[in-house]
């Protein structure tokens, strides 16, 4: 159709997600996305911290279509997180002071289609593990 003026400013703020309505997943130390035979050797990750807030009267990231976990995301902290990835694994890793003031705080996410292997036990899909929520309390 013809672009107009009116087209070109009827826009609508989306909270949670970027221009292409890609779910923002938070912070994080490592992401492993769209990935096969990836191995994360000797790894430390610390003091992540996400102390964003959502605003009461905004649609979130939990409709969006990309948004696999269906709840709010954008405020969660992680240490790893591993998106539609397959034959991952975690060896020799460090992971602390991961916290999130109005979310989840895990030391590792899958989400979607994800199989990692940690200490020879493998997780599928949207598993988590080694939640350690924290309060943010940590300065500098």
């Amino acid at each position: 159709g013809e672009v107009t003026w009116d087209t070109l400013t009827n826009v609508q703020t989306v909270r949670g997600g970027d221009a292409m309505m890609h779910t923002m997943k938070g912070n994080m130390g490592v992401y492993v996305g769209g990935a096969v035979n990836v191995l994360l050797k000797n790894i430390e990750v610390s003091r992540i911290m996400n102390t964003g807030s959502l605003l009461p009267d905004a649609p979130t990231d939990e409709f969006l279509p990309s948004n696999q976990l269906k709840r709010a995301i954008s405020n969660d902290a992680s240490a790893v997180v591993v998106a539609g990835s397959s034959t991952v694994k975690l060896d020799s890793y460090s992971i602390s002071d991961i916290c999130s003031a109005n979310g989840e705080a895990k030391g590792v996410k899958l989400i979607g289609a994800a199989t990692l292997t940690v200490d020879h036990a493998v997780f599928v899909d949207e598993d988590s593990f080694m939640s350690n929520a924290q309060t943010c309390s940590f300065a500098g």
